[in-house]
C-alpha cells in the first residue's frame, strides 16, 4: 500500500481509511495519492450536515 508497504495496518486504521476520518482520527495516511479525495470527501459531508441544517432550522423557506 503506497509508501508504507512493511507498516501494519490495525482494524481501526482501515475502517478509519474507509470512511475517510483517518486525518480526524489522527492515523498517518496509508497511500499520500489520495489526501486529497479525503479532504473533499469531508467537505461533501460538512456542506450535507450545514445544508440539512438551513432547512432544517425554524422560519426557514420551505
Amino acid at each position: 500500500m503506497g509508501l508504507f508497504k512493511n507498516t501494519t495496518v490495525s482494524f481501526d486504521q482501515l475502517l478509519a481509511h474507509m470512511v475517510y476520518a483517518q486525518e480526524v482520527l489522527g492515523y498517518t495516511a496509508l497511500d499520500v495519492a489520495y489526501w486529497t479525495l479525503c479532504l473533499e470527501v469531508q467537505f461533501y459531508r460538512v456542506f450535507t450536515a450545514s445544508a440539512v441544517a438551513v432547512r432544517a432550522w425554524p422560519g426557514s423557506r420551505p
